[in-house]
Order: C-alpha cells, then structure tokens, then sequence
C-alpha cells in the first residue's frame, strides 16, 4: 500500500521545516505541498528522488510502501517452506526465509509466522552456531512485531515467541522479564461475549464462542500436565495421579482424535517419567497409547472439530495457517521415529517384546 501523504507531512514536522519552506526549496507552490499531504494530489514522479534525498530517506520510505501478503499468501508460503525445511538443504531454506524477511519486513503477521517457521525447524539446524544464530533471528522478529504491529493479538504471541527463544538460548531471566506478570486470573470475557451474542438473537455464535474456549482451555489443560509432569517425575503419587487424570480428561473429550500432538507428547512424556522411576509396565502403557495416536491419525495432520465440538471448523480456517499443522509430514514423521529408536529417551525397551511390537506397528504406519 502506498501513503505518501502521511509520510511527507510526518517527514516534514520530524524536520521542523513548514510547507512554504519545503515548496521553496523543491520549486513548487505551497498549495502544491499542502495537495500532496492531503492526498489531493501526489508528487510529479520526476522529484520523487529529489524529495527523498532532501528527507535521506529511500524514494519507497516516502511513499509508505510497506509490502503486505494475504492471509492465504502466508498460508501458502507457510506450507512450502515448511515442506522445503524436510527436502532441501537447512541453509539453503534458511537464506530464502530471510530474503522473504527483507522484503515483507512491514507485514507483521508475515513476521511472526516466520518466526513459528524457524522456531518449528530450530531442531534440524546443522550446528549449534547456527541454532544459536536462529534463535537471535526468532527474538529479533518477536521484537520487530511487537514495537511495530498495533494488533494486540500479534503483540501477545510475539512475547511469548521471544520468551521462547530466550529458554532455547539458556536465558531464563530474560523470559521470566518477558512474562512473570502474565499468569492473570481468568476475567470470563468468552461468557460475557457469548452472553452479548444470545441477547442479539445469535445463538450459534454464542455457542461457537463457548466451544472455542472450552476446546482452547481442554488442550492448554493437557498441554500444562505435560511441563507439570516433567517437574514431578521423582515425586510418583504426584505424577501416577496426574497422568491417570489426563488420560481421564482424554477419554472424556476423545482428544486422541482432537488433537494428536498435543495428547502423543503427554503420553511420551509420561513414559519417560515412569521409565526414571523404573516402572517399565507403565511406561510401556503410555508409549503403546502414544504409538495408537498416531497410528490413527491420518496425516497430514489437520485441526478439526468433531460430533460435539462442531463449530470449530470456521475457526480454525481464519488461522494464518487455517487448519495445517505447523510440521510438515516429513518432519513430523522423522521426530516420530526418532522417539523410538534405541538412542532415544525410551531406547532401554529395545529387546522388550511390547516395545518391538509397536515399533514395527510405528513403523508400518509412517515408513
């Protein structure tokens, strides 16, 4: 989009200079000047270099051109570099990730999903060096997004991209700065939203909105049991309980099916807790339902709804990324097999029966 009546007269007041002064000196009429503010008219194209120069300004500054992509553009570069992270050398991608960069460096929506991008693909970089230089890219975006973007939502997600980068870096104080005072006491706004929408006669969308924040507060339920486990692995009747509520929660809302990722990383996580306390059985039990999600799941992976949450599916396609999942099936597959091999956490079961069983099931599925 082009907005050179903004940026002149914003150029004009940062140099403290009025109109008649900058009419002078480019040989126009002040009426001409205050035209071309207004958006009346704009600058002959012949002393657009002229006027940049006179601002040491790029003729692109001046017009506010700030290139913008599309939800669906994003969507679709999104997927492809995703997709290229898995077939294609690291650096190679990486470069075009930041060629991109330079040239929407105004499309913040852009910069945060590329930000996701890099932080979803952090684990393939070659070297630590270049971990390290794309985690300082991540926390530069989060940064460009959150000083230059006036979407709250955008703001908000972007702190917690940077906060993640500083955890990935070994920084913990910087993302406790980022975010100690973010844990706020639920206001209930989805209530009152939905309460708004039933008294204007919009019952679906009052039901829509109560699905989303259920279905949103579910899996950040399991989500938080995954980091709640890891803290109590040594302490068993803490985590013994933990983990049977959540398959409980699971059961009851089938997010199996929901939502996979989310449910075969709390399964993973468990059997590695029960394999520290020496409980094979257990763990066994956990990986042979991380083993079953995934066998279930058709890939690739899309978000959905189901008979009972069946006002999502809207939702979800007003996503950057509409209803994909952040990995590409390649890569998803690869960190699944990964998981299983004998240099992985659970490689100890190498030899136990059960544990070959669902590695060969793993490997009928995803091979």
């Amino acid at each position: 989009m082009i907005h050179i009546a903004g940026k002149l007269s914003e150029k004009r007041k940062e140099r403290g200079i009025t109109q008649e002064e900058l009419a002078s000196f480019m040989g126009v009429s002040k009426a001409s000047v205050s035209k071309w503010e207004t958006g009346q008219s704009y600058p002959d194209i012949a002393i657009l270099p002229q006027l940049a120069s006179y601002f040491n300004i790029s003729i692109d500054e001046l017009m506010g051109y700030e290139p913008q992509l599309e939800k669906g553009e994003i969507r679709r570069l999104y997927s492809r570099l995703a997709s290229a992270f898995s077939l294609k050398p690291f650096g190679e991608v990486y470069e075009e990730c930041r060629e991109i960069i330079r040239k929407y460096y105004s499309c913040f929506p852009l910069l945060l999903n590329m930000a996701n991008l890099l932080l979803n693909h952090f684990a393939l970089a070659p070297d630590p060096e270049t971990g390290r230089g794309l985690l300082e890219e991540i926390i530069k975006l989060s940064i460009r997004v959150k000083e230059g973007s006036r979407d709250i939502f955008l703001i908000r997600q972007a702190n917690v991209l940077e906060a993640t980068g500083y955890l990935e870096m070994g920084e913990p104080k910087k993302a406790l700065a980022l975010l100690q005072d973010t844990v706020m006491p639920i206001l209930g706004e989805e209530i009152l939203l939905s309460c708004a929408y039933e008294q204007t006669g919009q019952r679906d969308k009052a039901v829509e909105t109560l699905q989303i924040d259920m279905y949103q507060k579910v899996i950040g339920l399991i989500a938080d049991a995954q980091k709640f486990l890891m803290l109590h692995m040594h302490e068993e009747e803490a985590f013994r309980e933990t983990v049977q509520r959540m398959a409980a929660v699971s059961d009851c809302f089938r997010l199996d099916q929901l939502h996979p990722m989310t449910m075969g990383n709390l399964y993973y996580v468990a059997a590695l807790g029960f394999l520290s306390q020496e409980s094979r059985e257990e763990a066994l039990d956990m990986l042979e339902r991380f083993a079953e999600v995934w066998i279930q799941t058709e890939l690739p992976v899309r978000l959905h709804g189901d008979g009972y949450f069946d006002k999502l599916d809207g939702w979800f396609k007003e996503f950057d990324l509409g209803d994909q999942a952040p990995l590409n099936d390649t890569v998803i597959k690869k960190s699944l097999l990964e998981a299983l091999s004998p240099e992985s956490g659970v490689g100890e079961l190498a030899g136990d029966p059960r544990f070959e069983l669902l590695v060969r099931r793993m490997k009928n599925k995803l091979e």
